[in-house]
């Protein structure tokens, strides 16, 4: 058997710089498929300590940006326009009160929903009749995009004249009456 020439080592070294390419894509394609994986378990990890520290103590501000006003301002409580507004004075101590014991801000506000009706609390529940709160906007959307793709359908549908469908033909008579009387207006 001969030894190997020139040209046989230049095709041994090619498939093996081949290989190497092949491999090195394989490696890349590899890493980078570890990338989203990396920056998920990331995002995990930082939202995870974030949420390490507990729920947070409620104050007479938090409290009273979740409550409505129940003197007609319509405006939680923090932000009721009037001077001396009786629902204000009477809803703070209550809810200081309530911190004061130790409760957290989903009691205080159950409590408060309690008290006063579910028209105090500035979100409503997602249960029940409030429920329709949250599903309505989505049923009026759809709604709304459905009847807008009709009315656009109907709009490019060709009408039959124009899509040179047959029309209901007219009759002979009254064809040729109209035909008779532009012959007598062109003169």
């Amino acid at each position: 058997m001969a030894a190997p020439g020139p040209p046989l080592q230049r095709v041994k070294m090619e498939i093996a710089n081949r290989k190497l390419q092949k491999n090195t894509v394989r490696n890349i394609s590899q890493q980078l498929s570890k990338w989203p994986v990396f920056v998920l378990a990331l995002g995990l990890g930082a939202a995870s300590l974030t949420r390490a520290d507990g729920p947070k103590k409620p104050t007479l501000e938090s409290i009273g940006d979740q409550v409505m006003c129940l003197c007609g301002c319509v405006a939680t409580l923090n932000h009721c326009p009037h001077r001396d507004c009786a629902t204000v004075a009477e809803m703070r101590p209550i809810i200081a009160k309530e911190i004061a014991e130790g409760k957290d801000e989903t009691t205080i506000l159950q409590d408060l929903a309690i008290r006063y009706g579910v028209q105090v609390l500035a979100v409503p529940p997602a249960k029940g009749f409030s429920l329709t709160v949250w599903i309505l906007p989505g049923v009026g959307l759809l709604g709304g995009l459905w009847l807008v793709v009709a009315v656009v359908r109907r709009w490019r549908k060709p009408s039959p004249v124009a899509a040179g469908l047959p029309t209901k033909s007219l009759d002979p008579k009254l064809l040729a009456a109209v035909e008779e009387e532009m012959k007598e207006l062109s003169h």
